[in-house]
């Protein structure tokens, strides 16, 4: 991979009383906030470590400038599709503001001669830090500039990082690839459009949580009928109480204040190993095909209304308030895909379905920004 250091923008601290507020509107005002002076120049360039660290767990990861050659050449591997509609609105947005306000999300296997350089940097005094109360999140950053770990980062990435996941940022990539292409154009004119902003985490610090369904769908089929077709599909077991699935290919299921887990049966796995020629079959694939496919008969997951989704750290809590806040829906817990069979899938040059997976750390906007055109 080839990456670079960059010159940012970055919050001006003192002018903020709620971090909260701040960034949680940084989406739709940055162009506003810019205007106002709420960000200091960088003017020297870097790279940046940033750690993310939330109760109990810590992410550290590098933010660097990506070359889009190498999203070009196939080092940079997708696994979902985009959706048009998003890419022009995600286009629209960079074009607007000129800047990239938050990085793509990478994930690639852990280089311990990176992890050394981290270490080191993490040594020195943060170029700063904030905490979010509503996230309970702490997001600190190091400034590096010095030559010999600026060579060393870049080192690694030439020689020992061939390839990257997108954990987050598909359209973004999407994005910035048309504007690559239109570089000529007056468009663009006077943009940076050669890199994007990432962030970069090793598969040891980077995870996936279950992405939740919830369904708005006892209008069209009765609780009984519900159950009864699913029984056809797996094994439903009774529980006493909210729970998660405990493996692969397990569900739980909240229906009308009662809690069943479902297991799927061996002649539906066997059935979809056969079709997809797969070692593996994906739980959130069976959910799909089997539930919302045959059953309810959603044709496009990605915009059917009746679907809803809770992806990350949001928890049951979140799923049974969404629940009850009607007689009609019901909410199924998937069990989440490990990071073996995401590589795998991608690695094998297939898609996963959208919705698929809930990456963390989440990043927030506005935290370091990569400016698009000359900002001395």
């Amino acid at each position: 991979m080839h990456v670079r250091p960059f010159e940012a923008l970055y919050p001006n601290l003192e002018l903020i009383t709620s971090n909260d507020a701040f960034f949680g509107t940084m989406k739709h005002k940055f162009n506003e906030y810019l205007k106002s002076g709420f960000f200091h120049i960088q003017k020297e360039e870097g790279f940046y470590v940033y750690m993310i660290q939330i109760p109990g767990k810590s992410y550290t990861g590098i933010l660097a400038a990506l070359d889009m050659k190498d999203y070009f050449n196939g080092q940079v591997i997708s696994h979902e599709g985009t959706l048009a509609t998003k890419e022009q609105k995600s286009l629209e947005i960079l074009l607007r503001r000129k800047a990239m306000i938050k990085p793509v999300l990478l994930t690639h296997p852990r280089i311990g001669e990176l992890s050394n350089v981290i270490k080191k940097v993490k040594l020195g005094n943060p170029f700063f830090e904030v905490e979010f109360e509503e996230d309970q999140s702490k997001h600190t950053l190091w400034f590096v500039d010095s030559r010999k770990h600026v060579e060393k980062i870049q080192e690694v990435f030439r020689d020992k990082v061939p390839l990257t996941y997108i954990a987050d940022g598909h359209h973004r990539f999407a994005s910035m690839k048309k504007l690559s292409m239109m570089k000529e154009e007056s468009t663009t004119k006077g943009l940076d459009v050669e890199y994007i902003l990432a962030a970069f985490f090793s598969f040891t610090h980077v995870e996936i949580y279950d992405f939740n369904r919830v369904l708005d769908i006892l209008g069209e089929i009765s609780p009984t009928r519900l159950l009864a077709e699913l029984s056809g599909m797996c094994k439903i077991k009774p529980l006493k109480r909210a729970a998660i699935p405990l493996e692969k290919h397990e569900m739980t299921l909240l229906i009308q204040g009662e809690w069943y887990r479902l297991i799927w049966k061996k002649k539906v796995l066997e059935k979809h190993r056969k079709l997809h020629g797969a070692d593996y079959v994906l739980d959130v694939a069976l959910f799909n095909d089997e539930i919302l496919g045959k059953i309810l008969h959603v044709d496009d997951i990605s915009s059917d209304k009746r679907v809803m989704y809770i992806g990350g750290r949001e928890g049951l809590d979140r799923l049974e308030k969404m629940v009850n806040k009607t007689s009609t829906r019901v909410g199924f817990c998937l069990y989440p895909l490990d990071i073996q069979s995401f590589k795998a899938v991608t690695d094998a040059g297939n898609m996963l379905p959208p919705k698929s997976t809930w990456f963390e750390p989440r990043m927030k906007n506005g935290f370091i920004t990569l400016p698009m055109t000359d900002m001395s």
